[in-house]
């Protein structure tokens, strides 16, 4: 995408990441909505268009409050980068996946929407909100026929859809 003239930003959130050391029990969905919003707002260059990732998570361990990333095997994701990925999955806050999305109402003025379902893993618990998706005005649903990391196992047909709308 930056080769294409795009600007791509991939904002930490807290807990995850280079700010895994951050991670505590009481990090909530709210939080990681908080943390790319701020980023967003203190680099105007980085406004318009908006890409959603869904996050991963296993069991939580003991009381703890934090969950055990899943193994990339798990989600299909190409033999030849399981470790890659695996190596940088860290646990992440039991709340960020238990806490409601606070909706402001403003999502439903986006015109034109793409939802890229990573079609290639069962079970998988996606298909579910891109057939609601599916046939909508405005919306747009591409299934790509890999694991759940696109990013990983498709780069440059994932870039190729985000830009084709851009």
């Amino acid at each position: 995408m930056r080769a294409a003239g795009h600007a791509a930003f991939t904002p930490a959130r807290t807990g995850v990441g280079e700010r895994f050391h951050q991670s505590v029990e009481n990090i909530t969905l709210e939080t990681n909505v908080c943390d790319v919003a701020g980023c967003v707002e203190r680099d105007p260059a980085r406004r318009g268009r908006g890409v959603r990732s869904t996050f991963r998570c296993a069991a939580a361990e003991g009381n703890s409050g934090l969950v055990q990333p899943i193994p990339a095997e798990m989600f299909n994701v190409v033999a030849d980068k399981r470790e890659w990925v695996n190596r940088r999955c860290r646990p992440q806050a039991l709340a960020t996946f238990e806490s409601p999305a606070l909706l402001s109402g403003k999502h439903q003025k986006v015109a034109q929407r793409l939802y890229i379902s990573a079609d290639g893993w069962d079970p998988s618990p996606f298909r579910y909100f891109a057939a609601q998706a599916e046939g909508k005005p405005g919306r747009r649903v591409v299934k790509m026929p890999c694991g759940h990391d696109v990013m990983v196992d498709m780069p440059n047909e994932l870039a190729a859809e985000l830009m084709s709308g851009a």
